[in-house]
């Protein structure tokens, strides 16, 4: 019960690496796993790699997992494995999250966690939420987010304005249902790169994904929970979740089993290319390439 720290905090030079967690169950009021690089003096170096957090079954109303790193000496958090995770979040704190993940350095894993809400909620409230200036490189799949539909401010996915150009989130195969927003952005730096694929994003109550005026959100080949794909100006008839402007989304999945692709686009297999006539397809194609078409 209380907040498990995997910490450096140090004036001097201090590492903390290769410290796995597994397997646990953690009962929280405030955090409940902080993983932390601190170096509050301005000749302190603290570093934090290498950190992995498996199986953990995390219960309570706050923050369940956060990441972070602070001081005016050099710190760094870098390469973190966070998967296999359960969290159970009733009754939301306002202007929380059950996943931070803050200025994380390196090439970093959050897959196949559990996020669920109940309860009730009087603020917003979001299920992973992503900032800071030293983020890198995040893979993200096979995550079940589940908002409940618990109060009107939440959100599955909160990607912060302080992300830097350079940033690479790449996001695969995560169920996110149930939230007032399943993903939201704030204006993203130019140069930064988010990328969903084969994500089931369906049942929120405002937005699939609503983005911000800075980068695009690159959200092709999702599902939104009707064949006729989200509701946007750009697609009437549209019936999934909806999607603001600055997302593409077209070619999108028809079905839940991602077999079927949006009518009118032809896709060549091998060159992993989209078109939006078959005679465009077959001009720039190879011997030996494998077309197909929408049905």
């Amino acid at each position: 019960t209380g907040t498990t720290n995997i910490e450096t905090l140090t004036n001097g030079f201090a590492t903390v690496e290769y410290v796995t967690m597994r397997d646990n169950e953690i009962y929280f009021t405030d955090k409940g796993i902080s993983i932390t690089a601190n170096a509050p003096s301005d000749s302190g170096s603290a570093t934090v790699a290498n950190i992995t957090l498996n199986g953990n079954e995390l219960e309570g109303s706050s923050v369940g997992i956060h990441t972070f790193k602070q001081g005016s000496g050099y710190s760094e958090l870098k390469n973190l494995t966070i998967t296999g995770n359960k969290l159970a979040i009733n009754n939301p704190t306002a202007s929380a999250y059950a996943v931070g993940l803050a200025d994380v350095e390196g090439y970093s894993e959050f897959g196949n966690n559990e996020i669920t809400l109940s309860g009730t909620l009087s603020g917003a409230y979001d299920g992973v939420d992503i900032s800071g200036g030293a983020t890198e490189n995040w893979t993200i799949s096979g995550n079940e987010l589940d908002g409940s539909n618990v109060g009107t401010s939440s959100s599955g996915f909160r990607l912060r304005n302080s992300l830097p150009s350079g940033v690479v989130l790449n996001l695969s195969g995560n169920r996110i249902t149930g939230w007032t927003k399943g993903f939201y952005s704030d204006t993203l730096a130019t140069g930064t790169t988010v990328e969903l694929r084969r994500n089931w994003i369906y049942d929120n109550t405002s937005y699939g994904i609503e983005n911000g005026s800075g980068a695009t959100i690159d959200a092709i080949l999702n599902y939104w929970g009707a064949k006729s794909g989200p509701k946007h100006s750009s697609n009437t008839g549209g019936l999934g979740d909806d999607v603001s402007d600055n997302v593409d989304f077209n070619p999108w999945h028809q079905d839940a089993d991602f077999i079927s692709i949006s009518e009118g686009t032809v896709l060549n297999i091998n060159q992993e290319k989209y078109y939006k006539t078959i005679q465009a397809a077959v001009n720039e194609a190879n011997p030996g390439d494998t077309i197909q078409v929408g049905a």
